[in-house]
């Protein structure tokens, strides 16, 4: 998000892509802990994780993934509102454009 110039933000709110990846994520990383391997031996590398180990303690918290793509304040279930909401109003536009503007004629 802090990589969106201030001009496109708004199309940042309007997409739903934001809305279920977000509540996704939350769902699989808050309060996960994926251990890394053992830093091998006489090496200066501290661990050997995949991910940016933020602490330095050759666990990755789910919490620190969240932080990491700046997640740290969804709710997942207002997110899974806001997405409802979005599809039924989808859906009513959807159906107010075939109501009104279908002419019947091929």
């Amino acid at each position: 998000k802090s990589n969106i110039p201030p001009y496109f933000i708004w199309i940042h709110y309007l997409t739903f892509h934001k809305y279920a990846f977000e509540g996704f994520m939350e769902n699989e990383f808050s309060g996960s802990e994926f251990y890394c391997g053992s830093p091998p031996p006489n090496s200066t590398i501290p661990c050997s994780c995949s991910f940016p180990d933020l602490n330095n303690d050759c666990i990755i918290q789910g919490d620190e993934i969240l932080s990491y793509y700046e997640y740290e304040s969804v709710n997942k279930w207002y997110w899974l509102l806001v997405l409802v909401g979005m599809a039924l109003f989808y859906n009513f536009v959807y159906y107010i454009s075939l109501r009104f503007l279908n002419t019947g004629k091929r």
